[in-house]
């Protein structure tokens, strides 16, 4: 529900119930290949933008967006080229694949 309106997911596209465009879904791993890919952000930065900047806005970098000892240890292996997960861990535990 979007200002009381519910709004359903359909092909990457977030839409009221008459089709009318409500947003975007888009993931974060598509949001890094966007950058990426369309923008031609290096990866390094890309992935920054994913990890490190959220969590200094939301006031969480002391303990999120980096690999470093007393961080939380979320992970995503990708491969470098075609930018799709292999695996996420959360929190140092493995997790499963929804979509990428």
């Amino acid at each position: 529900m979007l200002y009381g309106q519910k709004i359903s997911s359909r092909d990457g596209r977030c839409v009221r119930a008459d089709g009318t465009l409500a947003g975007a879904c888009l993931t974060m791993a598509a949001a890094v290949r966007n950058c990426v890919t369309l923008l031609g952000v290096p990866i390094t930065r890309a992935l920054r933008f994913a990890s490190a900047e959220p969590a200094r806005f939301l006031g969480l970098d002391a303990t999120l967006g980096r690999l470093a000892p007393g961080y939380r240890a979320d992970m995503v292996a990708l491969d470098p080229q075609s930018l799709h997960i292999y695996e996420t861990w959360v929190t140092g535990n493995a997790g499963s694949l929804a979509s990428s």
